[in-house]
Parts: C-alpha cells; sequence; structure tokens
C-alpha cells in the first residue's frame, strides 16, 4: 500500500484523535509519503504534512513495517515533524522514517516504544524528545543533523546505531562544552 499526500500549501495529512494501525510487511510495507514521489518527479522535505497524533488519540495506535518520508509542512502545525505525537503512547517498529523537513519523529510528553527503527537523513532531528519517557531501541539514527534531541525527558535508549549524526545525542540538560578557542 502506498499512500500519497498532494498539497499546495503543506496541510495534507492525517491528524489522528484515535486509533491509527497501520501494520505492514517486511517485503510489503506501508508507504506514507509525497504525491511527487515517483519516477519523474522530485520530492522535497516538507512536501506534506506527516501522520500527527493529538492528545485526544488513544494509546492503542501501532505503526509496524511502514516508511513515512518527506513530510514536515511546516504549514500543518507539525513543526517539521514527520510524525508527532502529543501526549499519547503509539509503538512504532520495524520502520524506516526518512527525508523530513525537522524532525522524522516529535515525541511530547510521550512514553512510546520505538524498535527498530531506521531515522535517515531528516534535516534537523532524527528524534526529538520534548518530555516524557519514551523507550528507544534497537534503532539505526544516520545522517541527521541530531541524532536525538533531548529536551527535558527521562529517555530509555538500548541498543541503537549512530551513523554520520553531526550530534548522536544532544541533551538540552546536559549539552557538549564549547569548542576550543583557537590557538593566537
Amino acid at each position: 500500500v502506498i499512500i500519497k499526500f498532494y498539497n499546495s500549501y503543506g496541510y495534507a495529512g492525517l491528524k489522528i484523535e484515535g486509533t491509527l494501525k497501520a501494520i505492514g510487511e517486511s517485503n510489503l510495507p506501508i508507504v506514507f509519503t509525497s504525491f511527487f514521489d515517483d519516477q519523474v518527479n522530485l520530492p522535497t522535505a516538507g512536501n506534506w504534512g506527516g501522520l500527527q497524533f493529538t492528545k485526544d488519540a488513544t494509546n492503542l495506535s501501532k505503526l509496524d513495517n511502514i516508511i513515512l518520508r518527506y513530510a514536515g509542512s511546516l504549514d500543518a502545525n507539525l513543526v517539521g515533524a514527520g510524525i508527532r505525537i502529543d501526549q499519547v503512547v503509539i509503538s512504532l517498529s520495524n520502520s524506516t522514517v526518512e527525508k523530513n523537513l525537522r524532525s522524522g519523529i516529535l515525541l511530547i510528553n510521550s512514553s512510546s516504544i520505538i524498535d527498530t527503527v531506521n531515522f535517515l537523513e531528516n534535516e534537523r532531528e532524527g528524534v526529538y524528545v520534548q518530555g516524557g519517557s519514551p523507550e528507544i531501541k534497537n534503532s539505526n539514527i544516520q545522517n541527521n543533523y541530531y541524532g536525538i534531541f533531548i529536551d527535558k525527558a527521562n529517555i530509555l535508549l538500548s541498543n541503537n546505531s549512530f551513523i554520520d549524526n553531526v550530534f548522536d545525542i544532544f541533551d538540552t540538560d546536559n549539552p557538549p562544552p564549547p569548542p576550543p578557542s583557537p590557538v593566537p
């Protein structure tokens, strides 16, 4: 299944205020992407809004074996995230979240479980965690500016790989030291 979103103002996407179960198969993932994602057109990050799980969504949503790419339109109130999860818990597994305008996924006060997910080539963060206590495990976080950006959250990380991010993990409570001053 391929679900394409067309928009010229960035509002196309899915706003979930109930339950979404998108369960693909390893050889047949469910693809959420831009209308322009084909052999002729050139899609870009932010071509469509993305998936937004609001605080009114249930804690029963599950995304398994999906590919989500070219999302994160700033006009869709998603702050550039391919997937925005606001104060609910979802399960995201065996998936790829790539080439989104800002964040692959934005977790706001969420304790979601992310297992075996590739976060690739998102323009800023692979994962942005704002509060909450999510668990991220067995995932590949590669070619993002920030692999994981943590803002006042209690995050559980295990068995993840970080490759070619400018910062693998950036925690606002424990930022890295500034670079040394140049030698005169």
